[in-house]
Order: C-alpha cells, then structure tokens, then sequence
C-alpha cells in the first residue's frame, strides 16, 4: 500500500514538473505600467523647453508661453526598448484629454523628449 502512494505522489510530481517545464513564461513588459522611471525625475530643459518629472506626472513650459502646462495624474508608462519609453498621460491643460509622449534616456545627464535633447539643472 505504502509503495503505491509513492508511485502515485511520484508520478504526479513528474507529471507537475514536465508541464511546468514545457509551459512558456511571458513577461507583461509590453504593457502599460504606472508611475515614471525614477532615472526620468528631475528638472531638465533646453533654449526652447522646461519639464519637471516626477513620481506621479510631469510640468513643461515652453519659452514665450504664458506658464506651465500641467500634465498630471496617474502616468502610464510602456518600455519600448532600450532606454525608450512611450507615457499615455492625463493633462489638465487640453482640457482633460490623455496624451501620449515619448521620453528616451542617454545618460544621468540627458534625455530625449519629444525628439529634443534636454539636459538636467
């Protein structure tokens, strides 16, 4: 009798492993997740824009215009790819509407929004 519970439990522990082992694990870094990377957070700009990211959102300003632009709310982010991140995020100043950016990361030093290159201040 005690032989034949250890077949059965070692059979079924062969059987659970076998599965688990064929089972492919997918990885959910293509979808949207929320909050901005920390290495984003900060104060950068250029000639032409100001951005303040943090945690839950980001401000820009661009020079000439009359103040910030509020982009706030709950940010969600995708990894594009290296270094590369795609921000669907709730702004305030077009009336409401979600908006979609892109930010990219070179160094501690610099990034790429929009397609311009900001330094950190």
């Amino acid at each position: 009798m005690r032989s034949g519970l250890k077949w059965t439990a070692a059979l079924l522990a062969a059987l659970t492993l076998s599965t688990t082992a064929l089972t492919p694990m997918t990885a959910q870094a293509s979808s949207y997740h929320s909050g901005m990377p920390k290495k984003f957070w900060g104060h950068w700009r250029n000639k032409q824009v100001r951005i303040r990211v943090k945690n839950n959102g980001y401000d820009s300003a661009v020079i000439g215009a009359t103040g910030w632009v509020f982009a706030y709310g709950k940010p969600r982010v995708k990894a594009l790819g290296h270094h590369k991140y795609r921000i669907h995020i709730y702004s305030y100043a077009q009336a409401g509407h979600w908006t979609t950016n892109s930010f990219t990361y070179i160094s501690k030093n610099r990034i790429k929004y929009q397609g311009m290159i900001l330094k950190r201040y």
